[in-house]
């Protein structure tokens, strides 16, 4: 390239002294100190001068012209692989010059080059920049997708249109055959890290991308746009993907040893010779197996069961002695335990049932700040040990609370006191700031995005810090409204005029009545909470209803007089009954965290109205209680049944209010 202006301002930008004055031969070595991650092996050093010997006096013009060859050929793989975007700015730029060279200016491959070269440019605040990637497309929709199913919301009037596009945008994201290239790990059926064009499939980015697609199909009704077929093609792709240790690496299989890295040549960057397992890309690929199976329990249940049970051998092998995981795609223990603890929890080795789980908690628990948060420093990555960092971080609170709450740690006042800061740190627009260096690659490499969003969530009541829009436990799909936000609401109801009170004084519920709601359920979920509902009676609270209506009316079987029951009593009555005799009989792993005193003060008494803002129960404390309840559990292993059982609780006991009175107990 003949030397113009833009060449003679860079070299004036880039060095510190006159370009034609350096002597580069002698600046091999010479590595800025911020640069220098990892030096280099003594072998590298030895064999850098023997090399250049060998090019400049020995090696014959045939093999030069040969090994460039191989190269090139090589290079041209990447770039029809990944449509000439190459696999990172690093690579695209040296074979973009490579190209230059040995194609010629006018080249198509130089061309389709440049087309491209805008996708890793970004203007910051610092002047022209250059991503990592191309983008972080498919891994950033899979999540987003993955949150706002498991906040109940994929279904809402206000987000169901993105949702159908994001499911749309996975549907042709996903790499549909597997490339020509025979040095490359089969990709059909899964999905790369940003868009189609990356070319190589990613084995977490394809996890949790058929997890999003699952849930989207199969549980929340969306058309089914993506076949069974493609989904069992991601399957036996990721499959093919397990290392001999059990554990998942990114791009492929681990194809040689770690001794590798003495070959490395890159002061900068650290693990890149060969392919590692991952605790965070082995919980994504087990986590998927095992929402795959529940789905599909008869495709390739045996090789399906058996990489799970390698899957947690590997997790369980690579825990540190101190209880957490080292990891390597983000800042940096607690990431990695928060993924690791997800994968125990899929195979129910939880906080109750398994040590390691219970050495992870510990060690997390033991690592939170007096405020509520957890903050590990960057620097972590670099040394292998857990660093604190100066000041609580949103994103590290949200992977500890996570990970908590999968290992059902039973201390709530833990968990609340992490969701409280981040709540606490919330902007006005429902965003949360990036405060530090959140990923990390190489072990060295640090990644920046402009802004996140925190990713802990409560299970039924939304994202944490947003104002629920709905519990969905309404009987019609109208949208039901949580209680506490009807404080001081004037409820009418035309068509039924009730007046529901409750009495204060100590009122046991007759036996008979509760014999007779055991024999209303079909369900096993609903006899214990109607029972229970039943109960609650006799720790202090009953109910009167003083009916208005003739017998037609109130023998009325018809859908309709129920459910304008059902709208009534949810507001006043139904959401709170239902949520307190969740927490009293769970029948889970759980009774011990919903008999927590520091949250339920009085925990086996049962008390409807602590779900209740008034004059006696605060916001504050309705917003405690709220943040610890999951009964149907959380995450990937939630009960699909939750909002047939809730319709089924809130019609069960609207027909009964409205066929039956409740009157104080004669033995009173």
């Amino acid at each position: 390239m003949p030397m113009n202006q833009l060449l003679l301002e860079l070299r004036n930008e880039i060095y510190v002294e006159p370009f034609s004055s350096i002597d580069f031969g002698k600046h091999r070595n010479t590595v800025a100190p911020s640069d220098m991650k990892r030096p280099n092996s003594i072998i590298v050093k030895l064999a850098n001068p023997v090399f250049r010997a060998w090019e400049t006096y020995a090696r014959p013009l045939w093999l030069h012209r040969k090994a460039n060859d191989v190269v090139r050929d090589l290079m041209r793989r990447e770039d029809e692989n990944t449509s000439y975007n190459d696999l990172a700015p690093v690579n695209k730029a040296l074979q973009m010059a490579a190209v230059y060279f040995a194609d010629g200016e006018a080249s198509t491959s130089l061309a389709k080059h440049r087309e491209t070269l805008p996708t890793y440019l970004w203007q910051s605040d610092k002047g022209m920049t250059s991503g990592g990637t191309n983008g972080v497309q498919v891994w950033d929709t899979a999540f987003t997708v993955l949150a706002v199913v498991e906040a109940g919301l994929a279904n809402d009037s206000q987000f169901k249109a993105a949702m159908t596009r994001a499911l749309d945008f996975l549907n042709v994201s996903q790499l549909r055959d597997n490339l020509t290239d025979p040095y490359r790990q089969r990709r059909k059926g899964g999905w790369p890290f940003s868009t189609k064009n990356n070319g190589y499939i990613v084995s977490d980015c394809s996890a949790e991308s058929m997890k999003a697609v699952i849930m989207l199909q199969e549980e929340c009704g969306f058309s089914k746009i993506i076949s069974d077929s493609r989904l069992r093609e991601c399957v036996d792709s990721l499959l093919s993907m397990q290392n001999e240790d059990g554990g998942f690496g990114s791009y492929e299989r681990a194809r040689g040893g770690e001794w590798l890295e003495l070959l490395n040549p890159a002061e900068v960057f650290d693990r890149i010779m060969v392919e590692y397992s991952y605790p965070e890309c082995t919980t994504a690929v087990l986590t998927s197996f095992s929402i795959f199976r529940q789905h599909f329990p008869d495709y390739n249940a045996a090789a399906i069961e058996t990489a799970i049970s390698r899957a947690v051998q590997y997790i369980l092998a690579s825990q540190h002695s101190d209880g957490g995981w080292y990891g390597s795609w983000a800042i940096c223990f607690t990431y990695a335990t928060f993924f690791a603890l997800e994968s125990l929890e899929t195979v129910g080795q939880t906080y109750q049932t398994s040590i390691p789980a219970r050495r992870a908690c510990d060690w997390l628990v033991s690592k939170q700040k007096p405020d509520g948060g957890w903050g590990e420093h960057p620097s972590s990555c670099e040394l292998q040990q857990y660093v604190q960092h100066e000041k609580s971080q949103v994103v590290n609170t949200a992977w500890a609370l996570l990970a908590l709450m999968s290992a059902r740690y039973p201390h709530s006042t833990v968990i609340v006191n992490g969701l409280t800061l981040i709540q606490s740190r919330q902007q006005n627009n429902g965003e949360w700031l990036q405060e530090d260096v959140e990923g990390v690659f190489n072990r060295t490499c640090h990644e920046t995005v402009k802004s996140g969003q925190a990713e802990a969530k409560d299970e039924n009541k939304g994202l944490i810090g947003v104002t629920p829009l709905s519990l969905d436990h309404d009987s019609g799909g109208k949208g039901g409204v949580h209680a506490t936000q009807l404080k001081g609401t004037q409820v009418g109801e035309p068509r039924i005029s009730r007046h529901v009170t409750w009495l204060t004084q100590a009122s046991p519920m007759r036996s008979s009545l509760c014999s007779y709601l055991r024999s209303l359920a079909n369900l096993s979920t609903l006899f214990v909470e109607l029972e229970v509902i039943s109960l609650h009676c006799s720790n202090g609270k009953s109910i009167r209803v003083d009916a208005q209506q003739d017998r037609d009316t109130a023998n009325s079987t018809r859908a309709d007089d129920i459910v304008a029951v059902v709208s009534f009593l949810f507001v006043i009555f139904c959401c709170a009954v239902i949520d307190e005799t969740m927490r009293i009989s769970p029948g889970t792993a759980l009774n011990a965290l919903y008999h927590d005193q520091d949250i339920f003060g009085g925990p086996f008494f049962s008390r409807p109205e602590r779900w209740i803002a008034s004059e006696s129960v605060s916001p504050e404390s309705v917003a405690a209680v709220e943040s610890v309840s999951f009964p149907f559990s959380i995450g990937s292993r939630r009960c699909p049944g939750k909002r047939l059982a809730y319709q089924e609780m809130a019609m069960a006991m609207a027909r009964e209010v409205f066929r039956l009175d409740f009157r104080l107990s004669r033995e009173m």
